[in-house]
Parts: C-alpha cells; structure tokens; sequence
C-alpha cells in the first residue's frame, strides 16, 4: 500500500478514514483512479460509479475499455 500511495502520490488522509480501534477504511475507488491517471489516462476518460457492491450484491461489475 505504501508503494501504491508513493507512486501516484496519494496522502494518508485522502484515501483513508479512521474507523477507531487501529482500523480504517480505504476509499479503493480513489486510489484506483489515481493509479490509473498515473498510467496515463485522463481524468475525464474515467469514470467511477460508487456503487457499494457489498450494499448492492445484485450488481455485475463490468470493465469497458
């Protein structure tokens, strides 16, 4: 993780949140967008849908290039 967050730039406190007791939450959807804007692709070629799919476990999660 902290490779990840070294290379696309990313501060603790952007991509997580404490939740007490040690543990914290990493916003996956954030650091995926940062990784792959380091890749090359413009912001505005991406597009991040939020849909929690532990909340919303009907969802098929599709990757269109």
């Amino acid at each position: 993780m902290k490779k990840v967050m070294a290379l696309t730039e990313i501060a603790p406190d952007e991509c997580l949140q404490p939740k007490g007791e040690g543990k914290y939450m990493l916003d996956l959807w954030e650091v995926n967008r940062r990784v792959i804007m380091h890749a090359g692709v413009p912001d505005e070629n991406i597009m991040v849908g939020r849909v929690c799919t532990c909340c919303h476990s009907n969802f098929a999660v599709f990757l269109t290039v």
